[in-house]
């Protein structure tokens, strides 16, 4: 299954960013804003504890001019501890290892990716899914095209249904997990992608 994330303006719809969920219950966020830079630090995260977590965010910008361009990037979550990021044609950027399924029972949330598009205004419109019978859609309704849309998706216990009223939310099961899904409207800035890590 595919979820399309979209902004509706001015009687269009414009494409966020989508999360694939896959057969083996893996879980990969892309998104429409497609060159982003990020420093080749290739950076590993392969010591996990229980306990005493240390939480980090990587954060990178959007700029397809840039020689160091991440082109099309995409995170993996692979159960039961394994997270990526990789790009079309490269190495992953990032790699490292989490066990969700403690931290969610000792936390019951657990942050993952963060991302604020670029204006709405200069998104592509929308084309037809590759697999329409596949794809769903959740719709972030936009009153003005020069807004950006920030979305944000975790992982959460099964079963947790809080909404907190975001202009646009969502739970999708994967495998024993679940994602929150949630979209805000804020004012035009650049497009930035950032993830948590915890280790």
């Amino acid at each position: 299954m595919v979820l399309n994330i979209q902004a509706i303006a001015e009687g269009s719809a414009r494409t966020i960013g989508w999360i694939s969920l896959q057969s083996d219950n893996s879980v990969s966020v892309g998104l429409a804003d497609r060159a982003f830079i990020s420093p080749r630090f290739h950076a590993r995260k392969f010591v996990w504890n229980a306990y005493n977590r240390v939480s980090l965010q990587y954060l990178v910008p959007h700029s397809p001019e840039e020689l160091l361009a991440v082109v099309n990037p995409h995170l993996t979550y692979h159960p039961p501890i394994y997270f990526h990021l990789r790009a079309n044609d490269d190495d992953e950027l990032f790699a490292g290892i989490a066990d969700v399924e403690i931290m969610l029972a000792q936390d019951g949330h657990v942050p993952w990716v963060r991302f604020v598009s670029r204006p709405v205004g200069e998104l592509a419109v929308s084309t037809a899914p590759r697999n329409p019978e596949r794809t769903r859609f959740l719709a972030v309704p936009v009153d003005d095209v020069r807004v950006s849309v920030a979305l944000a998706i975790d992982f959460v216990r099964p079963g947790a249904d809080p909404l907190v009223g975001s202009a646009a939310e969502e739970f999708v099961d994967c495998g024993p997990r679940r994602l929150h899904v949630r979209c805000e409207v804020m004012p035009a800035q650049a497009a930035t992608l950032s993830w948590y890590h915890q280790y």
